[in-house]
């Protein structure tokens, strides 16, 4: 099998839209609302988020590959944790950087990324070799262009730079903590519950404090310690007699996010703790002395840029969000990437807190940090690794089942939640509604936060997306393409990836895009929509061929599900029948491994041969429910409107109805174009509402409702401190 997921590809689809001033409709407004925002010069405002490069960047890229291209090119590497560490002069006999003859570059042994540890160049693996190869060949009539070629600023080093640039002008926009008085600083620690953190430890780590007393400015460090690559913004909102705190991460998802604390961590340090939050790194550091980093998206994701910096560390402990399952499970993903022989876990069965609220229960963070335990291999377990898991199921039984779903209430009554490490089996006949009722699915989640991959052979992803923009927006945007930067944005901040196959692709290559995409993204939710697309284009002797190779095929999704505690969602179309006899789980096409290897099977069914409630109506059926074993049927409510199989609250009839919406889109034109806008409390009357954008008060971006929305991302509501 592994030679079946040999690390080549993934990438995140493009995602383009494109619309002309001609084409908006402000009808449906009483009056119009704020100037729309700047457009290019021909009338159009492009969205474009890209990385299909890495598509054709990592093909090719194999630890033995890069092995292979080192020794051809006499280049001596030593081989670490992550990454193959090589002289920086050997390979870049260019460098002006006086100390790039004691420097490393550091290529990560799956992805080929690299960057030298002193003079802070980095790219991907095609750079690297097109660098070597040019200077190889300079003495030759095509070795000019070739170094020139090769010397160019890769993308990656430009947008780190540009990121340290706004960072620092952010930081410009700050005030040092010591120029808060001491009940002002008090009372900032009990807004941030943080008490047992000195002042002098929020200073070393960079934290500094806005005009406004309130908001906190995290810094983070890559390569130079000295200078921020990007930083968090803890934002503090009073909002209907409720105090809510949010988080503006810069830069977004894509960039080099860095890591906090890194800037405090000694150059010959052997020992690392991770945590998942600023304020529990910082008491560690404060009361053990120890180098610890915080994580720059919590338990969501360990970045793959900064495997190099923690190459030189032979024990590294983590410590992340407290007592959870979620948090538990994100720990033993990050010591596989982090290689597991030099990786401590924090487990529930030591302690169940996190590293703050214990301190200020009485516990010695010191004495948990070396009560740490080794990851034990992973073909090889005694009951005491899982025993806590099997008390977490005993007595958290709703946390267990996994995260649930909101928009699919009586789907969790049946199924329970999503759970990671599972294959679950979608079938339907055909035009029915498989993707798009898959497409809510999986966005339910995806808003909670659980990272996405979507493949989409049979639909392309402009289309795709499209319909998740109106899911997303509970409204068409076609009908109201006036707000679809609004909801564009809020769309690009989700933890959604696409693959860019469409049509036939061998099952091989999929397999390394979502091997790819679990390293490097940290993906835990895969839909693969359809498995017919894999089956080829039928170069099958008989029937039997043909069923065999679908067998491999989810013999391989189940493997993978396994071996990656990954969450697969796959489509398989069903066998003919007749109109009047319904779906079953003998109806799925092939043998019997798909039900076999399913842990679940959703049908869903176009209520042939029902009557009753379920007449004229569609619904899931549960067919199968590995967990625990209960069946049942959910009924679905299609909004034609907005594609969405969610039935909408009394009331809830369009943007007319949800002021919330009008509201947070006022302000967003208002934030984006630079200007103000007053924060009216909230009225039934939407004309009311924007005859009063007259007035100017400062507002902060995300839009205020945002705060308090049951659609917010888990990664932008900041941990309080306690």
């Amino acid at each position: 099998m592994k030679s079946i997921l040999s690390a080549k590809s993934v990438t995140k689809v493009s995602m383009k839209y494109l619309y002309h001033p001609q084409n908006l409709q402000l009808s449906a407004y009483p009056v119009p609302l704020l100037n729309p925002l700047p457009r290019m010069p021909d009338g159009r405002r492009t969205y474009y988020r890209d990385i299909s490069d890495e598509l054709h960047d990592s093909l090719s890229v194999s630890s033995s590959a890069i092995r292979n291209f080192l020794s051809l090119q006499n280049i001596v590497y030593k081989p670490g944790y992550t990454c193959y560490s090589v002289r920086c002069k050997q390979c870049r006999p260019d460098c002006k950087d006086v100390r790039s003859e004691g420097a490393n570059i550091l290529i990560n042994t799956t992805s080929g990324g690299f960057q030298c540890t002193t003079c802070a160049w980095s790219g991907k693996w095609q750079q690297f070799q097109k660098h070597v190869d040019a200077f190889t060949a300079a003495n030759t009539s095509a070795g000019e262009d070739l170094v020139k070629e090769a010397t160019t600023i890769d993308p990656v080093q430009r947008d780190y730079k540009l990121s340290c640039l706004a960072a620092e002008e952010e930081r410009q926009k700050t005030n040092s903590l010591l120029s808060l008085t001491d009940d002002e600083f008090l009372s900032l620690v009990a807004l941030y519950q943080m008490q047992g953190i000195t002042q002098k430890t929020l200073e070393s780590f960079g934290v500094r404090v806005y005009p406004n007393k309130e908001d906190l400015y995290f810094p983070r460090q890559h390569l130079e310690k000295r200078q921020a690559c990007g930083f968090k913004r803890t934002i503090v909102r009073q909002m209907h007699d409720e105090l809510t705190i949010t988080e503006q991460i810069s830069p977004r998802e894509g960039g080099i996010l860095g890591l906090f604390g890194w800037n405090l961590v000694p150059d010959d340090a052997s020992e690392l703790v991770i945590t998942s939050n600023e304020f529990d790194a910082m008491i560690l550091h404060q009361q053990t002395g120890r180098p610890v980093v915080a994580l720059p998206k919590g338990i969501s994701v360990l970045p793959v840029e900064t495997l190099p910096l923690l190459e030189q560390f032979d024990k590294i402990v983590l410590w992340l969000s407290g007592g959870g399952n979620r948090a538990w499970q994100a720990a033993k993903l990050f010591t596989r990437k982090l290689v597991e022989v030099r990786c401590f876990l924090i487990s529930p069965e030591i302690v169940q807190l996190r590293a703050l609220p214990a301190y200020q229960k009485g516990k010695n963070l010191k004495t948990i940090l070396d009560g740490a335990r080794p990851v034990t291999h992973k073909a090889v377990i005694q009951f005491g690794s899982f025993r806590q898991e099997v008390l977490n199921e005993l007595s958290s039984v709703e946390e267990s089942t996994g995260l649930r779903w909101k928009r699919f209430p009586m789907l969790n009554r049946i199924v329970k939640g999503h759970r990671r490490g599972e294959l679950t089996i979608l079938t339907g006949p055909t035009g029915c509604g498989k993707t798009t009722f898959l497409s809510e699915y999986s966005l339910d989640l995806c808003v909670q936060g659980v990272r996405t991959l979507w493949g989409s052979f049979e639909i392309r992803n402009s289309r795709l997306v499209k319909t998740m923009l109106n899911q997303f927006s509970r409204k068409s945007m076609q009908r109201y393409v006036s707000e679809f930067d609004y909801w564009a944005d809020r769309f690009e901040q989700l933890s959604m990836y696409f693959m860019a196959f469409h049509g036939q692709e061998s099952m091989e290559n999929v397999l390394d895009a979502m091997q790819h995409a679990v390293y490097v993204h940290d993906i835990e939710h895969i839909v693969v929509d359809n498995l017919q697309f894999m089956m080829g284009a039928g170069n099958f002797k008989g029937l039997y061929d043909k069923i065999l190779r679908q067998d491999q095929i989810i013999e391989g999704f189940r493997r993978f599900a396994t071996a990656y505690d990954c969450h697969i969602s796959l489509v398989v179309h069903p066998r003919k029948e007749l109109d009047n006899v319904e779906l079953s789980i003998q109806s799925i096409y092939g043998g019997a491994k798909a039900s076999q290897e399913a842990d679940n099977i959703l049908i869903l069914q176009n209520n042939k041969g029902k009557s009753g409630l379920l007449q004229g109506k569609r619904y899931i059926q549960v067919a199968k429910n590995r967990f625990d074993g209960e069946l049942g049927i959910v009924p679905l409510y299609y909004d034609k409107e907005c594609q969405s199989y969610v039935k909408k609250e009394k009331g809830e009839k369009g943007p007319l109805s949800l002021n919330k919406d009008v509201e947070a889109i006022a302000n967003w034109r208002a934030s984006r174009a630079g200007s103000t806008l007053v924060l009216p409390t909230v009225t039934s009357d939407v004309e009311s509402f924007l005859s009063l954008s007259e007035g100017r008060v400062v507002v902060l971006e995300p839009p205020p409702h945002l705060a308090v929305d049951d659609d917010i991302l888990p990664d932008q509501t900041v941990s309080q401190g306690g």
